[in-house]
């Protein structure tokens, strides 16, 4: 055991129950878990167990019950790993000190099972939310909803991951700044904004530099001429609202930008009742004379 740990795995049930032997195991074994092949007694032993855990946090569900009551032991094993506090006796799956260290040493995913395990309470303290959203920001779904509205701590979730936005409270959907932080990380967070922001033209232009597509989410009709006019192939991103609007359209025919979709296609986009509008139709026909398929009568 001196040269690998692991070879407690293999030792007589008499070594197995060696303190010295055990130890020397754990010694030999970093970030390995040893702990299991040790005699129950000794799973029981303090000064084992801390060892033990201090290498492998998720040791201590072998560990003995009472030391799973145990706040040094188990703040040593959340400090080694942060999911090693599902082990944890119940009250201090609700201790403030414990959980905070668990969060720290907790990564990605992680972090998103640890807080279905620990006390729901703690999802109202402020530091325990920053900490969690400041690792994870898909986190903001599980904190109380008071933090929800907390300019700080959202701002600190969607300056990580723009779609965190639709965990935050109304108002702040409502709130230009977070929102311009949103779509600044990912323009399609604009659909979590609230109405009034998704047709602010400040908001929506910084949302179509990150991705055009975020077009489909706005009613600004301005900014929606603006980039069929630019580019007739956009008129696939407006909503079907603007789709269906015959001056859009018609801005969208006449775009000297056609890349990937011809006329035609444009107007398989559109409403039936702009399909039959003749000055459409004249327009598609002067630009692409397969447009005539659309016309009635033809």
């Amino acid at each position: 055991v001196t040269s690998n740990g692991l070879a407690l795995e293999y030792a007589s049930d008499e070594l197995k129950a060696d303190r010295e032997i055990v130890l020397a195991a754990l010694k030999t074994s970093s970030h390995k878990i040893v702990l299991p092949f040790a005699d129950e007694i000794l799973k029981g032993d303090r000064e084992i167990v801390l060892a033990a855990v201090q290498s492998r946090g998720d040791s201590l569900k072998y560990a003995s019950d009472h030391l799973k009551t145990d706040r040094e032991v188990v703040l040593t094993a959340v400090q080694s790993r942060g999911d090693s506090i599902q082990y944890a006796a119940n009250e201090l799956k609700a201790d403030r000190t414990i959980v905070l260290a668990a969060l720290k040493s907790s990564y990605g995913s992680e972090l998103s099972s640890l807080l279905e395990i620990v006390d729901k309470k703690l999802m109202t303290d402020r530091e325990v939310a920053l900490a969690c959203v400041k690792k994870n920001s898909d986190t903001l779904q599980y904190i109380d909803d008071k933090l929800k509205a907390d300019r700080e701590i959202v701002l600190a979730c969607v300056d990580e991951n723009a779609e965190a936005l639709q965990y935050a409270d109304k108002e702040l959907k409502a709130d230009r700044d977070v929102v311009i932080a949103a779509v600044k990380r990912d323009g399609l967070a604009l659909r979590y904004a609230e109405k009034e922001l998704r047709d602010d033209r400040d908001v929506v232009l910084v949302a179509l530099e990150r991705n055009h597509t975020a077009l489909r989410y706005t009613d600004n009709k301005e900014i929606v001429l603006s980039c069929v006019g630019k580019n007739g192939d956009h008129l696939e991103y407006a909503n079907d609202k603007l789709k269906a609007d015959r001056e859009v359209v018609l801005k969208a025919i006449n775009s000297n930008n056609h890349r990937y979709h011809q006329i035609p296609s444009l107007l398989e986009m559109t409403s039936a009742e702009v399909k039959a509008d003749r000055e459409v139709i004249n327009t598609a026909v002067k630009a692409d004379g397969l447009a005539l398929q659309y016309a009635e009568g033809s």
